[in-house]
């Protein structure tokens, strides 16, 4: 969904040019930071806890980087103890309502 002006998405683009490189980089680090609580909340929501927590926070964060079968691999080596195992011909699916206009 898109609900943003033209004009108004070219004067945030300035906005954010005019802002150091420093800046923005804090921005960002910040953003991902409150992504990060929102989804542990959510996951710890779903009755997740310690190693199980941190592999869905490891598969959301950076689970459609990697081909299913290195995804799994990966799992495996830092999670060896985990219940779950991601089968190898799934990835994890974004969450719903997200988009990325790239």
């Amino acid at each position: 969904m898109k609900d943003t002006s033209p004009e108004m998405e070219a004067r945030l683009r300035e906005l954010f040019r005019r802002r150091s490189g420093a800046e923005r980089v804090r921005m960002g680090c910040e953003m991902f930071s409150t992504a990060r609580v929102i989804m542990t909340s959510s996951l710890e929501a779903q009755g997740y806890r310690g190693m199980e927590l941190r592999k869905q926070i490891f598969l959301r964060t950076y689970g459609q980087d990697f081909d299913p079968v290195t995804l799994d691999k990966i799992c495996q080596a830092l999670f060896p103890d985990s219940t779950a195992r991601l089968p190898s011909d799934s990835t994890p699916a974004a969450p719903q309502g997200i988009t990325h206009d790239r």
